[in-house]
Order: C-alpha cells, then structure tokens, then sequence
C-alpha cells in the first residue's frame, strides 16, 4: 500500500508548475535523486509555496533551524543503499511485456578518442570501446559518460551503467537522453519509481519527443497506473504514427487488462508492417497463450526464436508445451533457455516443473545446481520438503522447514510449507505457532488467511472457519472453503466452489480443486468427467492434495449383483438365442426310400438284403415319430420329456446327427455344457455342415467370456455358408446371386454376421434386415433378428397360440416392464402346461416384480419337475433374492455336484456370497470359477475387488493383470486397476488405466458394486 501511495503521488510530476520546490531541487543532486527513500522523504516536506511553507518558513529563526536540520537531514540520507536483483518468481508467467531498450543513436563525438570509441563500439570490441571513452572523459565527460553507460547496459552490469548515465547528467543535464538511458537502467533492477523520475525528466528537456514518452509509459505500466500508462503511449503514437514499439506497448496494456481479442488484432496489425519484430511476436504468443489457443501460441513463439534465440522465448515455449500437457517437449525447452543464459531462472523453472511430474529425483538434481550458485533459495527448501514429505519422508520434511525458519523465521517459504504440512499431520500445536508467525509477518499474503481458515476446520470449529473463508476474495481461501464444504457433506456447494477454483488458470491451488473434483466424480461413477479433471490436476501439480484426500474402497452394500436366470429376457442376446433355439424334426422321406429299396431287393430275391432294409425303415420310422414327439415336447417348454423321447428315438436309430443334436440342444438348454459340448463335436466330425452346432459351441464361449473365440468361429462360419452355397449353386448350373436363397443358410449367415462384427459397425445386422425381403413368411427369422436386433414383428394369429411365441410376449412385456401383461401370457402358458420353462418363467416374471417369495415357488416346482442345472441355478438365485443363504447353498453345490465345471453357476455362486458379504467364502469361490474358465475376466475382477476392500493391494493387481492380459481393453478391469494404482498413490498409472476405461466405453451401470470414497485430512 505504502508503495502505491507513492505512486500516486508521483502522478502530478508531469507539469513541472506543481512539482513542489524541494523536489525539484532534488534532481539537479544526482546522488541523491535515484534513492527513493529520499524522495519519499522530500514529497513529505512542505513546499514554500503552501500555505503550511509560509508558516514554517516566513523568515523565522526557528524555520531557518528547521530548513538547515532538513538538509542534515537528506545528507545522512546520501548513501546508496544495498541493492539485490530480485530472484523470478517461478511460478510467475513472464508477461512479455517491455519497452524496447533505447538504442543509441550513433555515438557521438569530437575528439580522437570518442571517434575511435565508436568504432569498437560499432563492431562490437566492447573493451576497447571502454577503454576510448574512459580516455574522452577529459574532453567532454558528458558524452563519453553516456556512451559508457551504453556498453555497460549492453554488457548487463546495470550498476555500473546506472552510475555512468548519473555522471553523464551532473556533467550535462541538458541531456535527455542520458535521462532516458538512467530510467531504462533502473527498470532493469526494478527500481522503477526512480526510473520514472528521470523518464519525466527526459520528458520536460525534450516533451514532443515520442519515444521519450513510450518509456514513460512503460514506467507508468511497471508501476500499474495503466491509466497514465495508456495516456502516454497515445502521445507517442501521434507523435510519430511510426512508434511501432509504442503500439506494441499499447497492445501490451491491452493484454495485461484481458482484452485479449483487442491486443492480439493489434499486434497482427503491427505485424503486418514489421513482420520480424521480437517483442511483438512474444507478446502475440502471449495474448493467444492467455487466451486459449497454444497451438498458435506456439507458432508466433518459435517465430520470434528464428528472429532472436533468448532464454525468454525457450521459457514461454517450454509454458506452451506444459499447456499443452507436453512434458518432453516443456523440459527441452526450459534446458535450451538455461544453455544459453547463466541466470538460474530457468533451473527454476524446471525444479517446480519437476515437482509437478513428481519426479523428485530430477527435480534435486536441478536445485543441486541452484543452490551451487544462488545458497538462499528458500523455495528450493520448499519445494524439497514436500517431495520428501509425499515419499513418507514426514519428519525430514519438517526438518529440512525447521531449519530454514531458523536461518530466517520471518521467510514466507519456510512459514508456509512448515504451516501446510502440519496441519495436514494435525499437529495442531506445531501449526498454530507458526500460523501465527505467517499472519504477523505476512498478513496480506492470502495464503496466511486461507491456512486460518483451514486451522480452524481442523479444530473442528466449522462455522468460524466458513466464515472467515468467505471473507477472503481469493481463490487459496475458496479451495479451503470448497474442501470443508465437501467435509460437511454440503457436496453441492463445495462442488460448485471448487469448479470455480479449477477454472482459474493464474493461481496455483486450482490443480488441488481438479484432484478434489476427480474424487468427487469417481464416487459418482462420471468417470469422463473424473478423468479430464485428473489430467487437470496432473498437468500442473496435485502437489501436497495427494495426501489431503486419503480414497477408500468398499464393495457396496446397496448393489444387487446380476445373478444370471436362465431362460430370462435379460440375458445377452447368445443366451436369449438358446432358449428360443429349435431342435430339428426328422423328415419321414428317408424312410419311405428304404422302404422301396426294400421291395426291390425283395422282388429281385435278396430276401436277407429286404429284411435289413425293411427292419430300418421300421426304426427309423419309430426314431423319427419318437424324436418329433420330442420337438414338440420341447417347444412347448417340458425340456424333461423332450429329452427322454430323444434318447429313445436315439435309442431306436444310433448315429443319427439330427437326433443327437437334439439331445445336445436340450443338455445345453438345461444348463450341462459340458455333456453337450462333447456331443457337439462329435456331431461336427460326423455332419460338417449341421452349421448350427458351431453357433451352439459359440454360445458356450460366450457364456464363459471368451469373445475372441466368439468372433473368430463365427466369422470362420459366415464364410463357410457362403462357400457351400455357392459351391451348391454352380453345381446346379443357376446364376449368380449375392443373397443366400435358403432360409436356413441366410439365418444361419444372419447369426454369425451378428456375433462376429463389432456393435458400431452399421452392417453387423445387415443380413437380418434382408430376411424378411427375401423370405416374408420366414417366421423362424424374423424372430431370431428380434432376439439378437430388439427388431419386433406382428405375430400371426395362427402362431399366437404356439407356445415359443406365447413367451415371446411375455417377454416383450417384461422388457417393457409391463408386468401385467407379462404375467398373463406367462400364466397361459402355465395353464396349457405346468412344466420346467412355463414355471422358470412365472418366477421370473416375479422376480422382476420384486416379489421374491412367490418366485421362490416357482422356481422351486421347476427345480422338483427337473433337477436340472438350469433350474437348481435358478433356484439358487431366488433363496439369494429373498435371503434364505441356507438353501441357496444348497441349490448353488446341487448344481456343481451335478456339474462342477458349470461357469455360470460357480459365478453365481459366489456373487450370492458377496452380497450376504460371506466374502472369504465368495473369494474361493470366484478363484474356482477362475480355473473352470481361466479366459474368463470376471472372476479376476471381483477377485481384486475382494482383496483392495481388504487392503491387499498387491494381490488386487495381481488379479487385474491376469484379466488384462487377456481383456487388456476391457473397461470395468481397467478402471479398477485405475482405483488401485489411485489408493497406493501412483497417479500416473491411475490416470492411464481410468483413460484406456472411459476411451473403450465405459458404463457407469456396471460399476455398481464397488463404491470410491475419500477422506479429508
């Protein structure tokens, strides 16, 4: 404030008529005019000239007294105080924003000396130069003074440029430019009110003078009276409507104010005139770097590189590229400007990168060669604190603090970190001792209100911590508000609060608002939104967030686990396939052909031959009546009875490859995968093209999870259906035609093109769309496509009283979830017929309702009609609905003793453990589901899951890698491998896994079952 003050007292130095007397005085003594203690000292003295003056000094004794002890006064003032160029913030921007040093017209001069000085000086021989003007002083001090002020600029040693400039003065203070060159000098050790004395100066000795004004301008802009600052340059520029480097400090202003369009349109249009010009183009690349748009950033950035390699223009490259959350490319940059220049502040710059990379290792490495040449750096200090306390090295930490607060107990570093990481240890002694120090010798920093605030919440005292936090005007305090809000369980308002913070990209705290806010969508599943805040976060430093928020895993208790129903229309489109699958009737032709072979062998007297022939056409005859009995049996849902009429109708003709697909059929319907799949291929050796048994073994695949499986047969078996009917077609001579003319082919092609193509490709139900042009009273089809496709049809009313399509209703209304309805054809179909699938589908229906107990009879009268796999499965999943564990048990180990390879059924299994939160059991449970099928990623999954909610990390990844291994894009595995690496504090990781889940779509429905939760230190 004090210095502001002065400021605005300077602003009147423009008009020499209300500069009071003193003041003016004080520039003719050049020792004395550049001390600003002095001149603050002088502007406090009354002017003669005021009616105060008079009072004072109307030729009193006592005002001659007062006149001689104010000049004793100003005389012990005289020594020049003690100066430190400051060191660069590096967390500071460079703004970019400079007045062009002032070049010297060509030096001038009389004698030898001062000609000969100026030729070194021109072809760059600096010493030589020196030693000529030292030489010149004698002849004209003046000129030769300036010009050694010149080299001494140029050279960097500002000090002796500012002494040389002030001698250049006492010799001649008619000289502006000598004025000018001073103010320049001192804005380069960032004396700035002093410059802007002798730019005004320069400015009263020569006032039309346009770039005198641009410089004062640019004092009046160092100094933030951007009104001045704006006044000044508009004067330069119609002056001389050339002042290109006034424009350019013109549009600066604009771009220090935010308008940003404004500045980058009129440093185009200086452009357009001056196409190399350096300044302009690092203050183009600024504006479009504050305004958003890097990538042209970047380009106006190495535009200026060509014209003028400077550590400044490597710095804002290497700042575009964190921007752009490129780090190789950042830290290249920020190595290139410290090649070439000797100042540590691009070492700086890559330490506090770095840190933000959390790789410590490299960051020491930097501040070991800072702190070679520069020993007090206490953000060095700082920032090795917190790397030491985020690799849980807590008390060398608070050590390595503790000593810098000894070194310098007023250091804002030392006071902030020890502060910061107390609290977050809840040492709340340790804290408030230096709390206090922080709020007395730093009271306006917003750090040392906004570490009350949250002193305050960790004593509990919420109400005054919120308080004072809405006080401050800062976003430092508003994270700490943000993060009481989100304690208090306000998660509404702390969100919105810390949306706020994260969206400023000026302060520091906003990565620590994106870690909070990556917590906050994690635990409600917006995995899109958590991700781009956690590259939010990451991008520019999470720094000591990472351990203010402790993740916690838990499995939930509010999720019901999936069981998988058999024969439910909630399944996936394979098992849905299965239970609408029909099994083959056996045609009666074959025999009425035996039969005639059999006369004939009998008319030519091959009686033995006849009898053979006439004995088979018998059998066959009873194995087909006893094989279509069992068709019908099965379409009508007694898959019990359908299976004894297949065995004996196999009984009656051995070998036959429809009967023994039928039998197969009906084993995999009822749930005995394992009897069936050997059958199966069996039946393939002995019938290749019986096609739909390669579909039936998919269908087994798909039930275990192996999806590579599923697309390479299936896409094996479209192209096999193809060939044969083409091979079919050129041996009976017809013409070429693209589409399959058998109904059953074209299904068939239909099927596998489904299950082989991937779910965004627009053609994977192409052949299903062409089914019903080619064949419209194909039935069989149309229902197959509304299976797999969701397509629905007009059921014919001849059909309607079929029992397959009477549960296809009652599987529409279900899906429509429009119980009623699904319950009366249900209940019809029930009434035709009490059998295994009419109950299974009763239960079912009152599942859905919620009404678990009537299920639960149903299902068990379908588990009494057929203790088959299917329907024990069913079973179990029903006592797991209305919590009976003992039966469940019961129902579960009855279908494994029948099959203990049953996959669905060991995952059932132990979900239902999981829920009754039996989760030792389910963990043995789920690893011998993992050896039944070790392709299948499930297992894995809910494996890991057990083990993270019981703090066996190392183990959950050991799971997860087993699943990625085979499913490496899978997104419930990846996400919560992201989870894991997350809670042990490997960020990056995280980041990747929770990327390559959200990038292969995740669905926040199934993550359900677990639960992310986070506690605040």
């Amino acid at each position: 404030m004090a210095r502001q003050e002065l400021h605005d007292q300077l602003a009147f130095l423009d008009d020499d008529d209300h500069a009071p007397l003193f003041y003016r005085l004080l520039q003719k003594v050049p020792v004395l005019r550049d001390n600003e203690r002095v001149t603050r000292f002088v502007l406090k003295i009354p002017d003669p000239h005021s009616r105060k003056g008079m009072l004072i000094y109307g030729g009193s004794v006592l005002g001659v007294a007062v006149l001689v002890g104010l000049i004793m006064a100003v005389i012990q003032l005289t020594k020049e105080p003690e100066y430190e160029k400051p060191v660069e913030d590096p967390q500071t921007v460079l703004l970019g924003v400079s007045g062009q040093r002032e070049e010297p017209e060509k030096p001038w001069g009389r004698s030898i000396h001062l000609e000969r000085g100026d030729q070194y000086f021109l072809s760059g021989d600096y010493s030589r130069a020196i030693n000529e003007y030292s030489l010149a002083i004698g002849t004209d001090a003046a000129l030769a003074y300036h010009n050694l002020g010149v080299i001494y600029t140029e050279l960097g040693d500002f000090e002796k440029a500012i002494e040389s400039f002030q001698r250049a003065i006492a010799a001649r203070p008619s000289l502006p430019e000598s004025y000018s060159a001073l103010g320049l000098a001192l804005h380069e050790v960032s004396r700035n009110v002093e410059a802007l004395q002798y730019h005004l100066q320069a400015l009263r000795l020569d006032p039309d003078n346009s770039e005198f004004h641009n410089n004062v301008g640019n004092a009046y802009l160092y100094l933030g009276d951007y009104a001045n600052a704006r006044r000044h340059y508009t004067r330069a520029i119609d002056l001389n409507p050339s002042n290109t480097q006034a424009m350019a400090n013109q549009n600066s202003l604009l771009l220090i104010t935010g308008d940003y369009d404004a500045a980058i349109q009129g440093f185009r249009e200086i452009l357009s005139a001056d196409p190399d010009n350096y300044e302009v183009l690092m203050n183009l690349g600024m504006a479009y770097r504050k305004n958003g748009n890097q990538l042209d950033a970047l380009e106006f950035f190495r535009r200026a590189q060509q014209v003028q390699r400077t550590p400044n223009v490597f710095i804002s490259i290497g700042d575009t590229f964190r921007d752009l959350n490129r780090p190789e490319d950042a830290i290249n940059a920020y190595v290139s400007a410290s090649n070439i220049t000797s100042s540590t502040y691009p070492l700086k710059k890559l330490a506090e990168y770095f840190f933000v990379l959390m790789r410590y290792p490299e960051m020491e490495e930097m501040l070991e060669q800072i702190f070679a040449a520069e020993p007090w750096f206490p953000r060095g200090e700082e920032l090795t604190s917190y790397a030491q306390f985020l690799q849980g090295q807590e008390s060398l930490a608070l050590s390595r603090l503790k000593r810098l607060l000894r070194r310098n107990p007023e250091n804002l570093h030392a006071l902030r970190g020890y502060t910061t990481l107390q609290l977050i240890q809840a040492d709340l002694r340790e804290a408030r001792h230096t709390l206090e120090s922080l709020l007395k010798y730093h009271p306006n920093e917003p750090i040392s209100n906004a570490l009350r605030g949250e002193y305050l919440r960790k004593l509990r005292a919420f109400d005054l911590a919120e308080e004072h936090l809405r006080q401050q005007d800062n976003d430092i305090a508003r994270y700490y508000l943000g993060k009481l809000l989100l304690e208090r369980n306000r998660k509404e308002e702390g969100r919105a609060v810390m949306e706020q913070v994260s969206r400023s990209t000026a302060n520091p705290i906003g990565p620590k608002a994106h870690y909070a806010l990556m917590l906050e969508n994690l635990g409600s599943y917006d995995i899109g939104q958590a991700v781009e805040h956690f590259e939010g976060a990451l991008a520019k430093g999470v720094s000591t967030a990472k351990r203010e928020y402790v993740p916690r895993f838990l499995i939930s208790d509010r999720y019901t686990f999936r069981l998988t129903y058999a024969f439910s229309p909630f399944t996936s489109a394979t098992e849905r396939y299965l239970e609408y699958a029909r099994p083959f009737l056996l045609e009666t032709d074959r025999m009425q052909s035996i039969q005639e072979s059999a006369l004939s062998s009998y008319e030519q007297s091959l009686y033995r031959v006849a009898y053979r022939q006439f004995l088979r056409a018998t059998q066959h005859a009873d194995a087909a009546r006893l094989n279509n009995k069992g068709v019908e049996r099965s379409l009508s849902g007694d898959l019990v009875r359908a299976l004894e009429y297949f065995q004996q109708a196999a009984a009656q003709e051995r070998g036959n490859p429809i009967i023994q697909y039928n039998i197969a059929l009906t084993y995999q319907k009822m749930g005995s995968d394992r009897t069936a799949e050997k059958m199966y291929h069996e039946i393939k050796a002995a019938a290749p093209q019986l096609y739909e048994v390669d579909i039936n073994l998919a269908v087994m695949d798909a039930r275990r999870g192996d999806d590579e499986a599923v697309v390479f047969a299936m896409q094996g078996l479209e192209n096999s259906i193809v060939n044969a009917y083409n091979e079919m077609r050129e041996r009976s001579l017809e013409d070429y035609d693209p589409k399959i003319s058998d109904p059953r082919l074209a299904l068939l092609a239909a099927i596998a093109q489904f299950l082989y193509q991937d779910d965004q490709l627009a053609t994977r139900d192409e052949r299903f769309q062409e089914l019903p042009e080619q064949f419209p009273e194909f039935y069989e089809g149309l229902l197959m496509r509304e299976v797999f496709t969701g397509e629905t049809f007009a059921i014919p009313p001849r059909l309607q009283v079929n029992p397959r399509f009477i549960m296809l209703r009652g599987d529409r209304a279900l899906l429509r979830e429009e119980y009623t309805e699904a319950m009366a054809a249900f209940q019809r179909l029930y009434n035709q017929e009490a059998n295994f699938l009419s109950s299974t589908k009763i239960g079912i229906a009152f599942s859905r309702m919620q009404q678990h107990k009537r299920g639960n009879r149903y299902f068990s009268e379908a588990a009494a009609i057929q203790p088959s796999i299917a329907a024990l499965n069913n079973l179990g999943n029903s006592f797991a609905d209305v919590g009976d564990y003992e039966n469940l048990q019961k129902a579960y180990e009855s279908a494994l003793e029948e099959d203990q390879g049953n996959f669905i059924v060991a995952m059932n299994y132990a979900y239902a453990n999981q829920q009754f939160r039996r989760y030792n059991f389910a963990r043995e449970v789920f690893e011998v589901a993992s050896k039944i099928n070790p392709s299948n990623p499930m297992p894995y999954y809910n494996l890991a899951k057990i083990h993270l909610m019981y703090g066996r990390h190392f183990m959950a990844r050991e799971e997860l890698f087993r699943g990625l291994n085979r499913y490496p894009n899978m997104p419930t595995i990846n996400y919560l491998m992201g989870l894991v690496e997350l809670i042990d504090g490997n960020l990056l990781d995280s980041l990747y896994y929770l990327k390559v889940s959200v990038e292969n779509g995740i669905d926040a429905t199934d993550l359900g079952d677990i639960v992310l939760t986070y506690q605040i230190h």
